[in-house]
């Protein structure tokens, strides 16, 4: 029998047929009854609910986290010492102004920073936030023993000085570029609670009780179903007009698609609209769909403790064989486009000279020169140890978990075996990637800094994260040089270089850069597509109906 007859529907039909299926069941099985009312939030109440399929598991701004889903709570709790504008401009949160070489708060040779800070900024027990807490936010942020988010610039502070309550000045090691993103992306701690408790890095307040001088403040958590804030009203940069904000977790992408149809959620955020989905909704009335293009790309991770993954040239051939277009194609619709970096090419510093090295027969070429021989299983093996491993993400992404079968499909026709298990976001962002056990998986990045082309503290032998790679000596130097440089072109030549060693050493297997497909009621105003910060909330704080 010819096999297209067989086979019967294309595989975008397959696609689309299999993700309905699963939404049916999905809801069918009880998701409808589970999900609570919209007495949640009533609108009359100035409250919204914002859907997410990702659930974060700890609130503390400087640890180690995914700014992406972690950034809502980050947003409506803490605030930083100015925030990023669409149009790329900062202005100021808890600082009076934004220092500049012009107003006198940066020196002429860009090393020494005087700052001024806001009078009226309290923290959301009433105790008085002052320079203190910003200067204990940068102590903790370089302290070896805190597992931070990112130290990139804040340890390149040599000295730091609280001049009074209001006002702290330091001086840098050396010029850093980006030093203004750093200061908008790390948000401020109390140092009254924290340097209280034995160890930040396991206290209950980053799960319990947690909170910030920001606009709502957290008065209900329930793991697994949503999180509550209420509003702070006296927000030093004036009181929300939002009362209650409620983030809640449904982990299956269809279910919360449906649930955004049906009036359950009033803004559908991460991962947003299965894209088989988005002609759909579209044509739904009452709702506005937001295309979000990020500075996100989605990757495969290996980890190199792996013995297997320690070879570069097992690497290059698992990349080599990955069917990219297809899956942009087939699974994203073609709504995503592709990336060979970790920085979306619209981007000034990504390099446009990268080259695609897909192909599948040199990658089984070159795994079989290296004595990665196919077994009668059809399972490669070399010293008797088999080319298999887990793949893993977490659960609830439809177009993910398709993305993952035809990656693994791809691996098997050149005899590696991939096994698939995901876990909760909970699980899988937790100790299960803190600490390590993962063999592969897929992944969202972006760079250190958000905007900036820095990517220190994943890729420098010397960032305080442990996993993935141990570093190479030029991409340690091309990273360090291009933090001290301050001309945008030398940097641009820089990273380019620098994306060319990322590119081969097939660490992170790029494999297309997000568009996500947000969502939201008409009614629902304020919220603005920021392409200058990886938090589609950062601005929480500002929407109304």
């Amino acid at each position: 029998m010819d096999s297209k007859k067989k086979r019967g529907m294309s595989r975008r039909e397959f696609m689309k047929a299999s993700t309905a299926a699963a939404a049916a069941a999905a809801v069918g099985g009880g998701w409808l009854g589970m999900r609570p009312t919209r007495s949640w939030a009533d609108k009359k109440a100035n409250s919204v609910i914002i859907g997410m399929t990702l659930e974060m598991d700890q609130f503390n701004p400087i640890l180690w986290g995914s700014n992406d889903f972690e950034g809502p709570p980050s947003s409506a709790m803490f605030d930083a010492l100015w925030d990023p504008r669409p149009d790329g401009t900062w202005s100021p949160n808890l600082a009076v102004r934004v220092p500049t070489v012009e107003n006198g708060g940066v020196s002429k040779d860009g090393l020494t920073w005087k700052i001024d800070l806001r009078k009226d900024v309290k923290w959301q027990d009433r105790v008085p936030f002052t320079a203190a807490d910003v200067e204990f936010t940068w102590q903790k942020v370089v302290d070896p023993k805190v597992n931070a988010r990112n130290r990139t610039g804040f340890d390149q502070i040599k000295e730091f000085k609280a001049v009074d309550d209001h006002h702290f000045e330091y001086t840098m090691a050396s010029p850093f570029a980006p030093m203004y993103v750093a200061w908008g992306v790390q948000r401020i701690v109390p140092k009254h609670v924290l340097s209280k408790v034995p160890d930040m890095n396991t206290c209950a307040w980053n799960t319990t009780g947690t909170f910030g001088t920001g606009p709502f403040k957290m008065v209900e958590r329930v793991p697994g179903s949503h999180i509550m804030f209420k509003r702070n009203p006296n927000y030093h940069l004036g009181a929300p007009k939002l009362e209650t904000v409620i983030l809640k977790f449904v982990p299956d992408q269809d279910v919360i698609y449906i649930q955004m149809k049906t009036g359950e959620i009033d803004f559908l955020y991460m991962v947003g609209i299965p894209a088989p989905r988005y002609e759909e909704a579209k044509t739904l009335p009452g709702l506005d769909i937001l295309p979000t293009e990020t500075v996100m790309t989605e990757n495969v991770l290996l980890n190199c403790d792996r013995p297997f993954f320690q070879d570069k040239r097992v690497r290059q051939a698992l990349y080599m064989a990955i069917d990219k277009q297809t899956i942009i194609k087939d699974i994203y619709y073609g709504l995503v486009k592709p990336g060979l970096s970790y920085l979306n090419p619209s981007h000034w510093a990504y390099n446009h000279n990268l080259k695609d090295p897909y192909n599948p027969r040199k990658a089984a070429e070159l795994l079989d020169s290296i004595g990665w021989k196919v077994g009668p299983d059809g399972v490669r093996a070399k010293d008797g140890v088999k080319l298999a491993f887990q793949l893993s993400t977490s659960t609830g992404n439809k177009q993910r978990e398709q993305e993952q079968l035809m990656i693994q499909k791809n691996w098997k026709d050149i005899g590696i075996s991939a096994e698939i298990k995901n876990y909760s976001s909970a699980v899988m962002w937790g100790a299960f990637f803190e600490e390590t056990q993962y063999d592969a998986i897929v992944l969202i990045s972006n760079p250190d800094l958000e905007t900036d082309p820095d990517f220190s503290s994943s890729m420098h032998s010397k960032r305080p994260r442990w996993h993935y790679h141990p570093g190479t000596p030029e991409m340690d130097t091309l990273l360090e040089e291009g933090l001290r440089t301050l001309a945008m072109e030398k940097r641009k030549e820089i990273y380019g270089r620098f994306q060319e060693l990322f590119l081969d050493e097939a660490v992170y297997l790029p494999l297309f850069v997000n568009t996500l497909l947000y969502a939201k009621k008409k009614e629902l105003k304020g919220y603005v597509t920021n392409p200058c910060s990886s938090d589609g909330l950062r601005f929480i704080r500002e929407w109304y109906w």
